[in-house]
């Protein structure tokens, strides 16, 4: 009873927070109260395990699951229950090393790679550098007012990788995006303040003003930044 306790609750918490299935996929068929919550527990036991594992070899489970459910002689002893999971942790625990070290060389090789890269771009004559790891270079100098860190702005951006990729962006959107400065990243505090409205400028970022060294969403560790701000308006 605790077991299905546990699984109603999870069901709950589930649902609440986005669902098992969209009601276009649901094929209703006729049941029984007992039926549907059997099926519910196979449901919400099977998404819990769909989140644990990928590893299941479904004919075997069932039949493990039915022979333990009613009862009937099993087919392992418990120590080879055990054996079976403790090789499951182990091999869990070598898989998520090894992603742990390819991270770190992806880290590294980013911070080598962004350092490199805003050394050479301070170079160019037309790149400046606000302080270390911050870079700017102005596309379009606009003639309108500055603004202040408690003023709002409304701002177009995008922000891309050194590869190109585009992580975010306001361009898709029918009008800028409207803010107070100094709710902004802590790169575009130190940006925002400089810049009049009208102005376009390119921006470089390092990974220690932007997303560090764990990243976020597609901007992997380590990863220096390059966005494009337009300053559209300023309202105090």
């Amino acid at each position: 009873m605790k077991v299905v306790k546990n699984l109603v609750a999870s069901a709950a918490l589930t649902l609440s927070v986005g669902g098992i299935a969209a009601e276009s996929d649901v094929q209703p068929v006729a049941m029984t109260d007992q039926q549907k919550l059997s099926y519910a527990i196979g449901v919400v036991f099977g998404a819990r395990l769909q989140q644990e594992t990928n590893q299941l070899d479904m004919t075997v489970f069932e039949q493990g699951l039915r022979d333990s459910y009613q009862g009937q002689p099993l087919k392992l002893s418990d120590q080879q229950i055990k054996d079976a999971f403790e090789r499951y942790r182990l091999s869990q625990e070598a898989a998520r090393k090894d992603q742990e070290a390819a991270f770190e060389q992806l880290a590294q090789a980013n911070f080598e790679r962004g350092q490199k890269f805003l050394k050479e771009n301070l170079k160019s004559s037309s790149v400046q550098e606000i302080e270390p790891g911050l870079q700017f270079e102005v596309v379009k100098e606009g003639t309108g007012a500055h603004p202040g860190l408690e003023d709002t702005v409304a701002v177009h951006y995008q922000g891309q990788l050194l590869n190109g990729d585009v992580f975010d962006t306001s361009r898709q959107l029918e009008k800028p995006v409207q803010f107070q400065v100094k709710q902004a990243p802590a790169s575009w505090v130190k940006i925002l303040p400089k810049m009049s409205v009208g102005s376009v400028w390119r921006v470089w970022v390092s990974p220690e003003l932007g997303f560090g060294s764990g990243g976020a969403g597609p901007v992997g560790p380590n990863e220096v930044l390059e966005y494009e701000l337009e300053l559209v308006a300023v309202n105090p």
